[in-house]
């Protein structure tokens, strides 16, 4: 099964056997789906350590 970053099923298998399927995802799907503005408001200066490398977090309110 392949989902969309919006939840939306994409592709299915129809059996249990050894079947494989693709899909074509655009990039603008990802920037507008919800969980793409978390990432770049993350934090990192409070696990800079975990992750080792430097971010600058952008808070955009889309709702507003």
């Amino acid at each position: 099964m392949i989902i969309d970053p919006f939840g939306d099923i994409i592709a299915e298998c129809r059996t249990l056997g050894n079947e494989v399927i693709t899909a074509t995802f655009t990039a603008q799907k990802l920037t507008d789906a919800g969980g793409h503005r978390y990432i770049k408001a993350r934090r990192s200066d409070l696990y800079r350590d975990i992750i080792g490398q430097p971010h600058v977090p952008e808070q955009k309110v889309v709702w507003l």
